[in-house]
């Protein structure tokens, strides 16, 4: 990802970055998409009470993952590729 990635919305690219990158934590996901910590904490707080991301802490750092939920969704997104 860089920054010109202008087609995603901020919540579609960090989903997209953690499937991607399953166990990923808030600082690498925040310089890999060009976003500062507080505002990824806040799209981790709104895609998780959505139940798209789960979380596993290992002392003090959270790794995040997508939910088999999110996943399903992403698929009925691609399924329909090339039916334009």
């Amino acid at each position: 990802m860089n920054k010109s990635s202008g087609l995603f919305s901020a919540r579609g690219r960090l989903l997209i970055e953690v499937v991607d990158k399953p166990g990923i934590i808030v600082s690498a996901l925040a310089g890999n998409l060009f976003l500062t910590k507080r505002t990824v904490w806040g799209i981790v707080g709104e895609l998780r009470a959505m139940g798209y991301l789960l979380v596993t802490a290992k002392g003090r750092v959270h790794h995040y993952y997508v939910s088999d939920l999110a996943l399903t969704e992403l698929r009925k997104l691609t399924e329909g590729k090339g039916k334009w």
